[in-house]
């Protein structure tokens, strides 16, 4: 298991981002500059990848700028769009949590720099009972829930639409069913 990194000097510009993020506004001052400390730096020029499908889930990444495109690849060879994110998103948490491989790829669709939280530093922090990772944690999970709401909420969209529009055809295919017994004997 990894050890936590040494006390380096984190770049001001990643820390007063991190500090501007909705997502760390739980964290106090020193705690946002423990935390920011842990993140290293990575750049990704267009059509690079973030994370690959598949992989292990092993980093948490907060985009600092550039944007993002969200991508399961699908066994037929092609792959389904899922989002595009901006700067300030969070990707790999539901990963970062489970320790389960990426459900999907995460490609640059410009010039991106993020900032990168190894896994296991992650879970060092929460052994250790270190404020910074606690709150992280319940930050993470209150993210989680919020998205798991709004997925359950399309989920039952998406099924009222597909009763609306597949009613009417059951309807009248229930009707020809009756028609053709009617007019026909078997």
């Amino acid at each position: 298991m990894k050890s936590l990194p040494a006390d380096s000097e984190q770049p001001q510009q990643s820390l007063e981002y991190l500090r501007s993020l909705e997502f760390f506004h739980g964290l106090g001052a020193a705690e946002i500059q423990t935390v920011a400390r842990h993140f290293a730096e990575r750049k990704l020029k267009r059509e690079e990848c973030l994370i690959r499908q598949g992989e292990p889930g092993d980093a948490l990444y907060v985009l600092r700028s550039g944007q993002v495109e969200v991508r399961r690849y699908l066994s037929n060879g092609g792959h389904r769009r899922l989002a595009e994110l901006p700067a300030g998103s969070i990707i790999g948490e539901m990963e970062l949590l489970s320790g389960r491989s990426y459900y999907a790829t995460v490609v640059a669709t410009e010039p991106v720099v993020a900032l990168v939280l190894d896994r296991d530093v992650f879970h060092i922090g929460l052994d250790s009972n270190e404020p910074w990772a606690n709150k992280l944690l319940r930050h993470l999970t209150n993210t989680l829930s919020i998205r798991l709401e709004d997925t359950n909420a399309r989920v039952v969209e998406t099924l009222d639409a597909l009763d609306t529009a597949i009613n009417p055809t059951i309807s009248e295919l229930e009707r020809l069913r009756e028609h053709l017994s009617s007019q026909w004997s078997f």
